[in-house]
């Protein structure tokens, strides 16, 4: 999953932080790619893209297979655009990388086993 800030303004993003700290998780629709082999339970990462402060921000299972749905981007979604989507269930999301995009891969492995995050 990848969140681009300079695509779409995610205004919601502190909100949906407090809600996971004050109630573990927070549910999301989230769009996923030409993705269509994504069952139900899958975990999944948020990458933040742009050019400041690129990694990992989000974990998540997701709570659907992916399905067709009006464009994110409204004028898009006039013009009859579509995107593949699932409901995401995040239990982890952060404004700034919890991993950061230069984080070594082995690096990676064991930050999230240490966050208590298997996969």
């Amino acid at each position: 999953m990848a969140w681009n800030p300079s695509r779409w303004s995610w205004n919601s993003l502190n909100d949906q932080i407090q809600q996971i700290q004050t109630k573990g998780s927070v549910e999301e629709p989230w769009t996923c790619g030409n993705r269509k082999d994504l069952p139900i339970g899958s975990r999944v990462f948020l990458f933040k893209q742009g050019t400041k402060q690129r990694g990992i921000i989000g974990v998540g299972v997701t709570l659907s297979e992916p399905k067709k749905n009006p464009h994110y981007n409204s004028d898009l979604a006039a013009e009859g655009k579509a995107v593949n989507q699932v409901n995401v269930r995040w239990n982890l999301l952060a404004k700034e990388p919890i991993i950061p995009y230069d984080v070594p891969m082995c690096l990676f492995v064991i930050t999230t086993r240490h966050l208590g995050i298997w996969f």
